[in-house]
């Protein structure tokens, strides 16, 4: 930030920390998404979003005009909810991006969260983050002429780059169930159209049982369908496997998924403290039809429920209760051999709390008030997002009756005692109607009205998404079914290849050209992302060359020292206190990098007054700071 003014803000690597499962499975997936696409947004233009849990925020930009003042603002539409409610920290970056500021990546930086362990509690978090995703990502292709405009850091290319992410996206479970479907030709010998049966009732079904059932069954039947693509991802393996044996292993399916390989490796490689989270990179393979096809049905078939999901419903009783699902209980005796994650034992917690007790004690016995009891006092990270108006105070009234104080259930009676009670001064009725009325329109937290008002168009936007998502999936299956039943435009490659050829030496690879076109269509974005992926560790090496101080032996230490030497030369001994301080506030600088261009000649430091300040002032031989 203070290289580039222009950037508004800035986020760090974030490492998910938790046991089983569904952890192990997104320290994967965050790994790919920071190695690949946060650093090639960074490279092609801006990071889109900058993650709550680690970021840095330009204090100007957020109060530029149309940033916070946009930000604040209550949704008056189904479509702004998507941005505004279920992912804030993406639509303030959005905000910043339309305003011409730039979101960077530092891949130097690093911070942990603890991940949702169980699957309700994941879904449910992928059920805001993916509509909020395409709504601000479709906010930006909207306008994409004004921001290439407005913003000097964003280009059209950035603009096409988004759009095929997009596109890549919206026909994500199409594509899953057609990789399905080939796998099932090729492993189980079918034709083709049982192939294509058998895939898409698994995903029909899903997508009403999503329209209208509970939410309850509706992730008990997603825990069931993951579990059974699990299975038909490992017929994909082998019809994967069977192409390369009996056709050919230079088949563009098999090359690809080869280069995919190859590019996490390598990836890994460059990243050497994070290697091992290339170990998880099986499951996300396997769990790949549950990501990409489950949890798309279902984040959008509950648009109309703006609820976080993992914020809610958090009770000191609950907190210690945690969610049990058939997949932890299943990998559960693994948990153990992977856990990296710091965790804090239960008697550093007691020592704290008796700690805080003490001192709190102390403190309230100078001011003549009850202390009460730390550990019913404090407030945990997801009671702390309840509204504040829910909470009731919870003090422990046995210390203030023993102290012989009053207590009436205010735990801030010492601002009314000595020496912090000041003038008190009472607010006119014109000035708390405009702080009331303030409050209730903007910084309500539970505004029900609106939420009422708002609940017929969340459901009509969410069926006029399902019934588009549909019909764009469907129509995309249809086309590639209809390409492959009458193979109108099958290619031929005559490949010199002995060992697959005929007699002369050529194998002939036929290929559909459509679903060729396909597979260089998601190799042509996996390589750019590799591209920008190498040119940002490129910039974060030299970042941390820059800041890496190697010793010199030839240079002259101990020059803060001599510095301070020669003042106390031509001092007097009332100033040896001042020069020690000196000295070692010279020396605190330079433990932090700064060091001084030289030391100062005893010509500079001319004596002659009374105040050796004054004489070291006139001399003007203040050391010159490198910038």
């Amino acid at each position: 930030m203070k290289k580039n003014k222009d950037v508004g803000a800035a986020c760090g690597r974030i490492h998910p920390i938790g046991n089983g499962p569904i952890v192990w499975y997104q320290k994967f997936e965050y790994a790919i998404a920071h190695w690949l696409q946060k650093a090639t947004e960074h490279v092609l233009g801006c990071v889109l979003c900058s993650p709550g849990c680690f970021s840095l925020f330009r204090g100007s930009a957020l109060m530029d005009y149309n940033v916070m003042k946009k930000y604040v603002q209550v949704p008056s539409d189904a479509s702004e909810v998507l941005m505004y409610d279920l992912g804030e920290d993406r639509w303030l970056c959005t905000l910043l991006l339309q305003q011409g500021y730039r979101v960077d990546y530092a891949a130097g930086a690093d911070a942990y969260t603890y991940a949702p362990e169980g699957f309700n509690e994941f879904f449910n978090q992928r059920k805001r983050w993916g509509p909020s995703t395409l709504a601000n990502i479709l906010a930006l292709l909207q306008e994409g002429d004004k921001i290439v405009d407005v913003n000097p850091n964003i280009s059209w290319l950035y603009i096409i780059y988004l759009g095929s992410l997009m596109v890549s996206t919206i026909i994500g479970p199409a594509t899953i169930l057609m990789l399905i479907a080939g796998a099932l030709v090729t492993v189980f010998d079918v034709s083709i159209v049982n192939g294509y049966i058998a895939s898409v009732i698994p995903g029909v079904f899903f997508f009403v049982i999503c329209l209208v059932c509970s939410t309850k069954v509706q992730l008990v039947v997603a825990q069931v369908l993951s579990g059974f693509y699990v299975i038909i991802m490992m017929v994909v393996m082998v019809g994967l496997l069977i192409t390369a044996l009996t056709q050919s292993p230079y088949h563009p399916s098999v090359i690809f998924l080869l280069g995919l390989v190859i590019i996490f490796v390598v990836a890994a490689v460059l990243h050497p403290r994070e290697w091992v989270n290339i170990l998880y990179g099986f499951l996300y393979f396997v769990s790949i039809p549950s990501g990409f096809l489950v949890q798309v049905i279902y984040s959008l078939c509950n648009l109309n429920d703006v609820s976080w999901g993992t914020r809610e419903s958090s009770t000191p009783k609950s907190e210690n209760k945690k969610e049990s699902d058939p997949l932890s209980k299943i990998f559960s005796p693994f948990t153990k051999l992977t856990n990296f994650s710091p965790t804090k034992d239960d008697s550093e917690k007691e020592k704290l709390y008796k700690l805080l007790e003490k001192a709190v004690d102390n403190c309230c016995a100078k001011c003549q008030i009850g202390g009460g009891s730390i550990k019913q006092n404090v407030v945990t990270n997801d009671e702390a997002d309840q509204p504040c108006r829910d909470k009731k105070p919870q003090i422990d009234n046995s210390k203030s009756k023993a102290n012989g104080v009053k207590n009436n259930g205010s735990s801030w009676k010492w601002i009314e005692n000595n020496p912090f009670r000041g003038e008190a001064v009472k607010m006119d009725k014109k000035e708390s109607k405009f702080w009331r009325q303030l409050v209730k329109q903007y910084l309500d937290p539970n505004d029900e009205s609106m939420k009422n008002d708002l609940t017929e168009k969340l459901r009509e936007l969410r069926n006029n998404v399902c019934s588009g998502m549909a019909l764009l999936n469907i129509l995309w299956i249809v086309v590639n079914f209809m390409f492959q039943f009458r193979s109108p435009t099958v290619v031929t490659f005559q490949l010199p290849i002995k060992d697959y050829g005929d007699e002369n030496g050529i194998y002939e690879m036929k290929i559909e050209m459509l679903g060729l076109l396909f597979i260089i269509f998601f190799l042509v974005l996996l390589l750019i992302q590799f591209c920008g992926m190498i040119m940002h560790r490129w910039g974060t090496f030299i970042h941390l060359v820059a800041i890496t101080e190697l010793p010199n032996p030839f240079r002259r230490k101990n020059n803060a020292a001599d510095f301070v030497g020669m003042i106390n030369k031509h001092g007097n001994d009332e100033h040896e206190m001042t020069n020690a301080e000196t000295l070692k506030q010279i020396e605190s600088l330079q433990r932090f990098g700064t060091r001084f261009a030289r030391a100062p000649h005893n010509n500079d430091i001319v004596a002659g007054t009374d105040n050796p300040d004054q004489d070291y002032n006139e001399a003007n031989s203040r050391p010159r700071l490198r910038k």
